[in-house]
């Protein structure tokens, strides 16, 4: 699932193509945020002409996972991301 969230927020960033963040996200005032920040981002990159290079897709690795014990218990993940773009 992060994979696949951070593979369309690249997308939507830099392609325009549409997110749907019910999918990813709970919380409305992030989902806010991220959306204000997705569109700012893209027409940022349309300003600048940087939108001919599309995102093909975004590779992903772990490179730490941390367990934590307490009154809830939760998984934080060190993720590497690697932008895939057309070229040319």
């Amino acid at each position: 699932m992060c994979a696949q969230a951070l593979s369309e927020y690249y997308k939507a960033i830099w392609n325009g193509t549409d997110i749907d963040l019910d999918t990813y996200i709970d919380n409305e005032n992030l989902k806010q945020y991220t959306h204000n920040k997705i569109t700012s981002q893209y027409g940022l990159f349309l300003k600048n002409k940087l939108t001919y290079n599309q995102v093909t897709g975004v590779d992903i690795g772990v490179e730490k996972v941390e367990y934590v014990e307490g009154d809830k218990r939760f998984f934080y993940f060190k993720l590497d991301a690697h932008v895939k773009k057309e070229c040319g």
